[in-house]
């Protein structure tokens, strides 16, 4: 009887031992296969330098008015369309000015007109697709017909300006770019000018 229990043991301890080691296996053997295996995909872009430009420009027109013997303001026709427009792809962020300057008056006849005549440009705004650093607009600017020297409108300092920037006058329609006349220097026609943008690729 002894004997046969102690067989007994013998053989269920063997059995245990056994799947002990079939078990271990297959469990090791699944967490090696489970392992992640990465590896790492190689990126470049190499970007050459775009340019610095004045997009746009657009006309300004007062149409036709009536004389008058005192201090005269008038405000455009088209003042939705009035806008001047920056593009800056170069990619250093060096920085721009933006400044107008507004030459003299001539009449039908190509004399001189219209003296000391004024466009004086109120509350620029900045408008862009850009997420870099806006430019500094200039809120108020005068301009005066013949001037010399031109006024900067915008500056952009190292490090912002970059993307495409639309500068406009939200008040056009009532103040916000005005043709300012003095007391009886209209005279009878039309007079035209035109103001030269000039965009310098530093501030």
């Amino acid at each position: 009887m002894y004997k046969m229990k102690s067989s007994t043991l013998f053989i269920t301890s063997s059995k245990v031992l056994l799947l002990s080691v079939v078990f271990g296996t297959f469990f090791l053997g699944q967490s090696a296969s489970a392992a992640d295996i990465n590896k790492a995909t190689d990126l470049d872009v190499t970007f050459t330098p775009g340019a610095l430009t004045l997009e746009a420009v657009s006309t300004i027109s007062y149409a036709s008015q009536t004389i008058s013997v005192n201090d005269a303001s008038y405000v455009p026709t088209n003042p939705g369309a009035i806008n001047v427009v920056v593009s800056d792809a170069r990619g250093t962020n060096a920085g721009w000015k933006l400044s107008g300057k507004l030459n003299g008056f001539k009449n039908s006849s190509a004399a001189a007109s219209l003296p000391n005549a004024s466009l004086n440009f109120k509350n620029t705004q900045a408008g862009t697709n850009s997420d870099a650093d806006a430019p500094t607009p200039v809120n108020t600017v005068k301009l005066t017909s013949g001037a010399e020297t031109a006024s900067p409108f915008a500056t952009a300092t190292a490090g912002a300006g970059a993307g495409t920037w639309t500068f406009t006058w939200p008040d056009a329609e009532n103040t916000g770019v005005t043709l300012d006349v003095p007391a009886a220097m209209a005279t009878l026609g039309k007079h035209t000018s035109t103001i030269d943008w000039t965009l310098a690729d530093a501030p």
